[in-house]
């Protein structure tokens, strides 16, 4: 591989570790007012949104409370009710009209 390449993708892996870290800071903000001291800040982006729970929050916080996502699993053990979960919360934000910009792929 040729040093450009190599270039390029390390400024890629510091991009993305960049752009985890503001996307997890920007939902600790979010979510402050729904913490009761009883959990840490979010620090590891991929684990916490693994079960889809924390994205459930999110979606109904940003929707301020209006409506919750409807079909979550409290308790998901296997990864279908995990799916299920971050499908439920994906489609809530889409039907209330919640926009992300610069979200992607990308940051998997």
């Amino acid at each position: 591989m040729t040093s450009n390449v190599l270039g390029a993708r390390a400024i890629n892996k510091n991009w993305q570790k960049i752009q985890s870290s503001t996307f997890t800071s920007w939902i600790n903000e979010k979510l402050k007012l729904n913490v009761q001291g009883d959990r840490e800040p979010l620090r590891d982006l991929a684990l916490a949104l693994k079960d889809g729970l924390l994205l459930v929050e999110l979606a109904e916080n940003l929707a301020k409370g209006k409506k919750r996502v409807k079909g979550v699993n409290p308790k998901p053990r296997v990864k279908a009710q995990k799916l299920a979960n971050i499908s439920a919360a994906l489609e809530f934000i889409k039907e209330q009209g919640i926009k992300f910009v610069n979200i992607g792929t990308y940051l998997c």
